[in-house]
């Protein structure tokens, strides 16, 4: 006889001593890599949700309106009073906005009209323009403007009571002394002194 147990045709024994059982394995059935898909859609949602929100929120405060201060002499200020009208600003609703429109209709923009203020310092009497080069008793001459007159000038004539004289005539320009500079105008054109 042999000592084999399976040769006898006995069952085997287990061997002495003891014996660990294994867990059985986790069973995965792809469900883990969905749930943490799912997770950072929600997350970029939730993100997205919260960033719309602050957007309206901070879009939706109202500027305040414009104060006008009026400065100059009446203000006891030193600077120059614009006067005009200022009209309102329509309200703006959400219809407005998210309501789409139509491209060829016409929309006539807020208008303002504002008037110039008045310089404190006159520069018209000032202001020169070469209006004419033209020859008299057969002399050329120059038609100019200064402070809104007309005056008709020669070579070394003065214009008007101005510090402006002629110095040369040219047939486009004329050269013209104004104090101790000299300046040449061209017809059409005109210089403040």
């Amino acid at each position: 006889m042999s000592d084999d147990p399976m040769m006898n045709g006995s069952a085997p024994m287990p061997p002495a001593g003891p014996q660990s059982v294994l867990p059985p394995a986790p069973r995965s059935n792809g469900n883990m890599g969905r749930n943490i898909l799912i997770g950072a859609a929600g997350l970029v949602v939730l993100a997205a949700i919260i960033g719309i929100v602050a957007y309206v929120l901070l879009s939706a405060t109202v500027a305040p309106s414009p104060t006008i201060t009026p400065t100059g002499p009446s203000a006891g200020g030193t600077g120059t009073t614009a006067t005009g009208t200022i009209l309102p600003i329509p309200d703006v609703t959400n219809a407005d906005i998210f309501t789409p429109r139509n491209p060829f209709k016409v929309i006539r923009p807020i208008m303002i009209e504002v008037e110039e203020p008045a310089s404190s310092t006159d520069t018209s009497s000032t202001a020169l323009t070469l209006v004419d080069i033209t020859t008299s008793n057969g002399e050329k001459v120059a038609v100019v403007k200064l402070g809104g007159q007309t005056y008709t000038v020669g070579e070394g004539d003065q214009v008007g009571t101005s510090d402006w004289q002629v110095v040369t005539i040219h047939t486009s320009s004329v050269v013209f002394l104004y104090g101790d500079e000299t300046i040449t105008i061209s017809l059409g054109q005109g210089t403040s002194k």
